[in-house]
């Protein structure tokens, strides 16, 4: 049995509309990774992975939400220092522990002109539900259509 995985990156809500752009354009020439037996997302993929775990959307209703009027929707501001000491943290960082403890530290600490709060009610708004998918990890079942 070949198992599939789906990884997405980072990438902010940029990140998310590439990333749910490029999965849309894979279908729409017959590559649907959206059927993945296991779907793993870091920051903005972890929000395309968890709409499509969701099973409420397809692809095609996932891209016209990107293209949508984001109404409501607040953006943090990334300032020039911040985004310098981000990119040195990452450049500099030895192990796998510090290049994830470096830049977090800065990301806590950065001032984007939201609120926790805010930045919380935009990545909820960004999900379908509040429900953890029930998709079973990939060695618990077979690949769709062949269960």
């Amino acid at each position: 049995m070949t198992e599939t995985a789906l990884v997405l990156g980072a990438g902010g809500v940029t990140g998310s509309a590439w990333e749910t752009g490029i999965l849309y354009g894979l279908a729409k020439a017959g590559v649907d990774l959206s059927t993945a037996d296991l779907i793993i997302g870091s920051s903005a993929g972890a929000v395309v992975g968890a709409q499509l775990a969701s099973g409420l959307l397809g692809l095609p209703e996932l891209y016209e939400l990107q293209l949508a009027d984001p109404q409501g929707m607040t953006g943090g501001k990334l300032g020039m220092l911040t985004f310098l000491c981000y990119a040195g943290a990452v450049l500099s960082a030895r192990t796998p522990e510090a290049y994830g403890r470096k830049p977090a530290r800065i990301a806590k600490d950065a001032h984007l002109g939201i609120t926790a709060e805010e930045r919380r009610a935009a990545i909820a708004g960004r999900l379908l539900t509040s429900d953890w998918p029930e998709r079973p990890p990939a060695h618990h079942r077979g690949r769709r259509g062949h269960r």
